[in-house]
């Protein structure tokens, strides 16, 4: 198989694979409640710090919904272009290019509010947040090690 071939088969399986295994019992609301719950008991927020955490929260939740439709239409037409004869290498790139945009646009919009929210942190809280996220980091880490 050629090596482009191999890329793009790869990157469609991952596709797929995201798409099909991402979702949670709880849905896009209930894992946003879970996270932004945790948060605000892990740091003991103020009612401030909280309705800020609520207000990315809200918005959050309406971005992912509304970057939806383009996720499930590039695994749908992967799994189309998996079952022809010819990958359209082309049409495939564009999609994906076209969401790789979308996800840089959303991480710039979000790390402003993260840092803004961040400034609202007090030093324990700070100290908090960063040993959680130490924690996690390693624990994702641990993913791919042997």
């Amino acid at each position: 198989m050629k090596s482009l071939t191999k890329k793009v088969l790869l990157v469609a399986l991952g596709t797929v694979a995201v798409v099909g295994f991402t979702g949670c019992k709880r849905g896009i609301e209930g894992k946003a409640d879970h996270i932004v719950s945790k948060i605000s008991r892990e740091l003991d927020l103020n009612d401030a710090q909280r309705s800020e955490l609520e207000k990315i929260k809200q918005e959050a939740i309406t971005d992912m919904r509304a970057t939806h439709p383009a996720r499930k239409a590039l695994a749908t037409e992967v799994i189309s272009q998996l079952q022809s004869d010819t990958i359209n290498e082309g049409k495939i790139r564009d999609m994906m290019q076209s969401e790789d945009d979308k996800k840089k646009a959303l991480r710039e919009k979000y790390l402003t509010k993260v840092a803004a929210f961040a400034k609202t942190l007090n030093k324990e809280q700070k100290a908090e947040l960063a040993k959680h996220l130490g924690k996690f980091s390693r624990h994702m880490n641990e993913r791919f090690e042997e």
